[in-house]
């Protein structure tokens, strides 16, 4: 059985990660690439800074907003199927589910 990670082993991981997704994001990308954002209203931009254009001026490809307002994981489950097919996707769920633990059991 493996213990917590120390400090070092997290500091590495982290290290890789961020490498990793530097050369993701540092190679020769096709514009026709396409991202699929999905979420809650953090997503589409209703509450907080709205990441979605940000992410696409990164990128540099087209990236498209499928967040909603008061969505769940599930909504987002459900309409993520019926979405347009992309390369990529990025999902940003939870806290409505969150917020309707907190309404209905009082926490």
């Amino acid at each position: 059985m493996l213990g917590p990670a120390s400090g070092r082993q997290r500091l590495l991981a982290a290290c890789g990660a961020a490498a990793c997704a530097y050369a993701v994001l540092s190679c020769e990308r096709p514009s026709a690439w396409v991202v699929s954002c999905f979420g809650d209203s953090h997503t589409e931009g209703i509450y907080g800074a709205p990441w979605v254009p940000t992410l696409e001026r990164r990128l540099r490809v087209e990236c498209r907003n499928f967040g909603r307002n008061a969505w769940t994981a599930a909504s987002v489950a459900r309409r993520a199927d019926a979405a347009p097919s992309a390369e990529f996707a990025v999902v940003l769920a939870g806290t409505n589910d969150v917020l309707e633990v907190q309404i209905f059991t009082g926490l």
